[in-house]
C-alpha cells in the first residue's frame, strides 16, 4: 500500500466533504423554507414560488444557516483540542503506563511496540469503562493521536488479538483518516441542529401541555376561545415538522458517515493484518465482539463518534444498512476465517484454512529482506508508512533489550526529562562540571543524583536504542504542562549545544522534541504546488545528505548532479546560511508544504543519498528518520541486514 498515495486519497476525501455538506444544508433550508410558507402563507392563493420572489425566504434561510454554522461551529470549537477533547467527550480517562494491572501493561507494550515498528509517534492511551469490546483513535495529527480502548477490550482479547485491534487503529493514523473523522463530528452536528430543535419543542410542548390539561379544559367549559389548544397544536407541527426535516439531514449525514466509513475499515483490517503477519488474532477478535458482549457503547455522544470506533459502536436496530461499518461476518469472511461466525468457541481450522495459515506462519520474518540488501533506495522508501511484519519482529527485540529501569523511567513524568538529558549527555562526557551547572541554570528542581543514575545506565546503551527509548519518553513528556515542555525543549537544545555542534543524534532529538511537544511548536507551512520555490532548499537538504555519508568530493558531486535532475532541468546551487542547523529547520518546514506525492520523490532522493556508497551507517538511518518525520512521511526502524555492504 503506496503511503503517499493513501495520503493523497483521504486529502482529497476530506475536501469532498465540504460539497456535501453545502447541498445537505440546502436540501434543509428549502425543506424549511416550504415549512415556512405552509405555516404564514396557508391561507395565501399565492404559489409557492411566489415566496422566493417576495422575499421571506431570506430570514427563513439566514436563520437555518445561524443554527447550522452556529452547531457545527461549537463542536469545531469543543473539538479544538483534537484527539483528548474527543477521549474527555467519550468520558475516557488518560491511562498511566506504570499501571500495575497487568492488562494495562499488555496493552501499553502493544501500542510502543506498533508505534516503533511504523515510525510513528506513541499516542496518548485513554481507557473507556465500557464492557464492550471497542476501541478508537483520534486526532489532528499524528503526533497529537490518542488511542481509546474499552476495559471489554482489555479483559477479553488475548495478546495476539489486542494486537490486531492496536494495528487496526494505527493504519487509521498512517492513512490520514483522523483528520477526516474529527472533521466529520463537526459537519454532523450542525447537520443535527435543525432535528434537535424540534425535539426539544415536541418534549417541551408535551411536557407544558400535560400540566396544562386541566387548565385549558376548565377554559373552554366557561366559554373561552380554545386558544391555547390551537398554540399547542400548532407547536406540536411546527416540532414536529423541524423533528423530521432535522432528521432528514441527518439520514443524509449517516450516508456520507456510511460512505466514508466503511472502505476505510476494510482497508484498516487488511493493514493490520500486513502489520503482525497474524490474520487469526484480527479475525479472533472480531468473532468475541460479534458473539461475545458486542461493541455497543452508552456514552451520549456514541452516535457521532461511530465511524472512528473499529466496530459499530450503536444497535443496529431496524436501519442496520445505514450502519458506519460493514458487517462483522463479511470483515472475519475476507480475513479467511469463516468458520468463526459458526462457533467461535471453537478456534480449530477447517483443512483449507489451516493449510492457509500454515503457509503464513511459515514465512520467515525476514524472508522479505533476504535476496534484497536494505542499501536499496526503493526499499526504503517502500517502508515510509507501511510497515512489515519485519519491522514489528524488531520493535519487539528493540524494547525487549531495553534495560528495564530506563523503560520504566521513560513512562514516569518525574523521571522521564532526567533521562532524556542523559541520552543527549552521553555525547558530551568531557564537559561534566559545564553540564551539571547548565542543568542547575535550567532546571533547578531537577534531580541531579537520578541524572547521573541515568548517565550511567545510558553510556554502554546501543545506538540502536538511542531512538525507541527517545520514542518511549516523549508521550511521557506530552503530559506535562505547557510550561515544563517548553522548558525541556529549551534544556536540550542548550545541552546539545554546549560542544558548540550538534551530532547527527541531536538533530533528531531536537526535530523530534519540537514537533512531538508543544501540540507542534509553532512551526507553520505553507502549501505549494510545485518544486519550483523550494528548490534551492531541496539542495541544500541533499547536499547535508552526501556530506554525512563520507563519500569523496567527486563522487558526491556526481550523485547530487544526478539526483537534482528529478528536480530541476537547470543547475541549482546550494544557499548558504549561517547556522546549519537553523537552516535545515527552515529547509524542512518549507518542504513540508509539498503535497504528498510530490514528497515521494524528495524521499527517495534522500534515501538514495544515503545508499549511494553501499553502506548505510546507523547515523545516516537516524538522520533519514528525522528528515521523514520533519515532513511527515514517517519512516520504520530498520534492522542490521544488509546495512554494510
Amino acid at each position: 500500500m503506496n503511503f503517499f498515495a493513501q495520503q493523497e486519497r483521504a486529502r482529497r476525501n476530506t475536501r469532498l466533504l465540504l460539497p456535501l455538506f453545502l447541498v445537505t444544508v440546502a436540501v434543509i433550508a428549502l425543506l424549511l423554507n416550504g415549512v415556512a410558507y405552509l405555516f404564514l402563507w396557508y391561507d395565501q392563493p399565492h404559489p409557492f414560488s411566489h415566496w422566493f420572489q417576495a422575499g421571506p425566504w431570506l430570514p427563513v434561510t439566514a436563520l437555518v444557516l445561524i443554527v447550522i454554522l452556529g452547531a457545527m461551529l461549537k463542536r469545531a470549537w469543543e473539538l479544538r483540542g483534537g484527539g483528548e477533547a474527543v477521549a474527555e467527550m467519550m468520558g475516557a480517562e488518560p491511562l498511566v503506563p506504570n499501571d500495575e494491572e497487568p492488562e494495562l501493561r499488555r496493552f501499553v507494550n502493544v501500542v510502543e511496540e506498533m508505534a516503533i515498528a511504523s515510525g510513528m509517534p506513541v499516542p496518548k492511551l485513554y481507557l473507556l469503562e465500557e464492557p464492550g469490546i471497542n476501541a478508537f483513535v483520534a486526532g489532528l495529527r499524528p503526533e497529537q493521536a490518542v488511542m481509546v480502548v474499552t476495559r471489554g477490550a482489555l479483559e477479553q482479547l488475548d495478546r495476539d488479538e489486542l494486537q490486531g485491534v492496536v494495528g487496526h487503529e494505527f493504519s487509521h493514523i498512517l492513512h490520514g483518516d483522523m483528520r477526516i473523522n474529527l472533521r466529520l463530528i463537526s459537519l454532523l452536528a450542525g447537520i443535527m441542529a435543525i432535528g434537535q430543535i424540534g425535539s426539544f419543542m415536541l418534549r417541551a410542548v408535551f411536557h407544558v401541555g400535560g400540566s396544562g390539561h386541566r387548565y385549558h379544559r376548565h377554559r373552554d367549559s366557561r366559554g373561552g376561545t380554545g386558544g391555547g389548544g390551537q398554540a399547542v397544536f400548532v407547536a406540536i407541527a411546527l416540532g414536529l415538522s423541524l423533528f423530521v426535516i432535522g432528521y432528514t439531514g441527518l439520514f443524509v449525514g449517516r450516508l456520507i458517515q456510511r460512505a466514508v466509513s466503511r472502505r476505510r475499515e476494510y482497508l484498516a483490517d487488511a493493514s493490520s493484518v500486513q502489520y503482525t503477519r497474524n490474520k487469526r488474532g484480527l479475525a479472533m477478535a472480531l468473532a468475541k465482539i460479534q458473539h461475545g458482549s458486542g461493541s455497543r457503547l452508552m456514552g451520549g455522544h456514541s452516535a457521532e463518534l461511530s465511524h472512528l470506533c473499529i466496530a459499530n459502536p450503536l444497535s443496529n436496530g431496524l436501519f442496520g444498512w445505514m450502519a458506519t461499518h460493514p458487517p462483522l461476518e463479511k470483515r472475519i469472511e475476507r480475513l479467511g476465517y469463516k468458520h468463526l461466525l459458526r462457533d467461535y468457541a471453537k478456534p480449530d481450522l477447517t483443512p483449507g484454512e489451516a493449510a492457509i495459515a500454515a503457509v503464513d506462519e511459515a514465512i520467515p520474518p525476514v524472508m522479505a529482506m533476504q535476496g534484497a540488501s536494505l542499501a536499496s533506495a526503493s526499499l526504503l522508501v517502500e517502508s515510509v508508512g507501511d510497515p512489515q511484519p519485519l519491522n514489528l519482529d524488531y520493535a519487539v527485540a528493540l524494547l525487549a533489550q531495553l534495560p528495564e529501569p530506563l523503560r520504566e523511567a521513560a513512562h514516569d513524568e518525574h523521571r522521564a526529562a532526567p533521562l532524556l538529558y542523559a541520552l543527549i549527555h552521553r555525547h558530551n562526557q568531557a564537559e561534566e562540571a559545564r553540564c551539571m551547572a547548565l542543568l542547575r541554570e535550567y532546571e533547578p528542581q531537577l534531580d541531579l543524583l537520578q541524572f547521573q543514575l541515568f548517565v550511567g545506565l545510558c553510556r554502554d546503551l546501543p545506538t540502536s536504542l538511542r531512538l525507541p527509548l527517545l520514542e518511549l519518553c516523549l508521550p511521557t513528556l506530552r503530559r506535562l504542562d505547557t510550561e515544563a515542555q517548553r522548558r525541556v525543549i529549551t534544556t536540550s537544545e542548550a545541552l546539545a549545544a554546549m560542544d558548540g555542534s550538534y551530532s547527527l543524534f541531536e538533530f533528531t532529538l531536537i526535530t523530534l522534541l519540537r514537533r512531538r511537544l508543544l501540540d507542534g511548536g509553532a512551526i507553520k507551512t505553507k502549501a505549494l504546488s510545485s518544486y519550483k520555490p523550494v528548490l534551492g532548499e531541496i539542495a541544500f537538504l541533499l547536499a547535508l545528505m552526501l556530506r554525512t555519508s563520507g563519500m569523496p568530493n567527486s563522487q558526491r558531486k556526481a550523485v547530487y548532479q544526478r539526483l537534482m535532475r528529478t528536480f530541476s532541468d537547470q543547475p541549482v546551487a546550494v544557499p548558504r546560511g549561517e547556522s546549519l542547523l537553523k537552516q535545515l529547520e527552515g529547509a524542512l518546514a518549507r518542504l513540508d508544504g509539498l503535497p504528498m506525492l510530490l514528497k515521494q520523490p524528495l524521499v527517495e532522493a534522500c534515501a538514495d543519498c544515503v545508499v549511494a556508497d553501499n553502506r548505510i551507517k546507523p547515523e545516516e538511518l537516524e538522520l533519514l528518520r528525522a528528515v521523514t518525520e520533519a515532513i511527515g512521511c514517517p519512516m520504520p526502524p530498520l534492522p542490521p541486514i544488509g546495512l554494510e555492504n
